[in-house]
């Protein structure tokens, strides 16, 4: 396996991705997502990563396109990107969404050497990480709802057991009051939340 950043020649691949990996009720809004994350132009940049594997099982060929008859398959992919304070660019957070790992590659471990990979890259940019997710899994990064609930969503929660976040360096216990934050446009759409 190898992981490198997203590139815009990606794009099918990650979208075929997505439409395998989640449910046909969500498959097409979540790829949507992904893509949108993928040309998105925002200072600070997102964080686009996908997972390879080689269809020949030849691990040292990184350099062939994705794609190509013998080179490396997309099996995975995850977007981090900036929150900011309402009415300003003032960073306040980076939030991972989406992620997405092939269904015949999943419990191998692709998924959480993606958000390792993601959360060690991210780290020297901001002091903390939000996401929307399973709490089980999560949960295994050092997310938690107690934090999460430092961090005030943009729409309502479905599923507000869901929302969680991180502090990536020692000085960033929880803000002295729960903080609001936009999101780019990508997640700015009630329907996600």
């Amino acid at each position: 396996m190898h992981i490198r950043p997203a590139r815009i020649s990606d794009k099918d691949a990650i979208e075929q991705l997505y439409l395998a990996a989640f449910d046909q009720s969500e498959a097409a809004a979540v790829a949507e997502l992904a893509l949108e994350f993928l040309g998105e132009n925002s200072q600070p940049a997102c964080l686009n990563l996908v997972a390879l594997v080689n269809d020949n099982n030849n691990d040292n060929n990184h350099n062939s396109e994705a794609g190509e008859p013998g080179g490396p398959s997309i099996v995975g992919h995850i977007s981090l990107s900036p929150c900011f304070e309402p009415g300003s660019n003032k960073l306040v957070a980076y939030i991972l969404a989406p992620l997405a790992v092939a269904p015949g590659e999943q419990k191998q471990g692709l998924g959480s050497a993606l958000v390792k990979q993601a959360l060690v890259q991210i780290k020297q940019h901001c002091d903390y990480i939000l996401v929307y997710g399973d709490p089980a899994y999560y949960g295994r990064f050092g997310f938690n709802t107690e934090l999460g609930q430092s961090f005030i969503p943009p729409y309502p929660l479905q599923f507000a057991e869901g929302w969680q976040a991180l502090a990536l360096k020692p000085h960033a216990s929880s803000p002295e009051q729960a903080r609001k934050f936009h999101c780019l446009g990508p997640l700015s759409h009630a329907a996600l939340w």
